[in-house]
């Protein structure tokens, strides 16, 4: 016959019991957070910036005569391109593309998933050469360039995160919305060019960051996964 345990023995093991139970609680609940989106996670959201090529920013000589440019546009900005430009300090698609008439708030909040996951893949890529290159933003290099807007958080100015992303975002919209291709491609040129009025960004950043993400745009449209969810948007509205 088993003898009775001590009631500070049977405390003792209702304690680990329960300590156990909620350590495997958390263990499974964390498995059910994060497994999910791992799986979920599609190819194309691996893009990377090991599958893109960027030649340097240009050198002190070729800066100084951009910032020259740049003081023009300086003169010539207007307090609503300084509004613009601070509202649109987000990169996020719904804030970059809110204003358009182009789309409709109903669109703006239908696409906003898909937007956002495809900013994620543009952002990763620029923030790779960003670091790489670490170019000063033109009012770090020249005292003379005063930016309108709130300064942005990354010192680093090559290429133009914004630039990238508004062109990646308008020509995945242009697939969706054909009919509209070359109306976004012009409001991607206009958001991408007020980052130089502003006074945070060179050309040569904006004409980088317009290029790598058509670049992006191209090698997602291969995918043949991101294509099947790009016309699944296009059916759905």
């Amino acid at each position: 016959m088993k003898k009775n345990l001590p009631a500070f023995a049977l405390v003792r093991i209702r304690s680990l019991s329960l300590l156990h139970s909620l350590l495997l609680s958390l263990m499974v609940g964390f498995a059910n957070l994060f497994l999910p989106t791992l799986a979920l996670a599609a190819d194309w959201e691996k893009v990377s910036a090991e599958d893109f090529r960027m030649l340097p920013p240009p050198d002190a000589a070729a800066s100084a005569v951009e910032i020259d440019e740049l003081l023009k546009l300086q003169v010539l900005r207007t307090k609503e391109e300084c509004a613009l430009g601070e509202k649109q300090s987000d990169t996020d698609f719904s804030v970059l593309f809110a204003d358009t008439s182009l789309l409709s708030k109903l669109e703006i909040s239908a696409l906003a998933p898909l937007m956002s996951r495809i900013k994620t893949v543009g952002e990763n890529v620029s923030h790779v050469f960003k670091d790489l290159y670490r170019r000063n933003r033109p009012f770090k290099f020249d005292a003379r360039v005063q930016p309108c807007v709130r300064l942005p958080g990354s010192p680093n100015s090559y290429p133009s995160s914004h630039a990238l992303l508004a062109t990646l975002d308008a020509c995945v919209l242009a697939s969706i919305f054909p009919k509209f291709e070359t109306e976004f491609k012009l409001l991607a040129t206009k958001l991408s060019d007020r980052r130089m009025k502003i006074g945070v960004h060179f050309a040569s950043d904006v004409r980088a960051g317009e290029k790598l993400g058509l670049e992006i745009c191209a090698k997602l449209s291969q995918d043949q996964e991101f294509q099947t969810e790009v016309d699944a948007a296009r059916r759905a509205l």
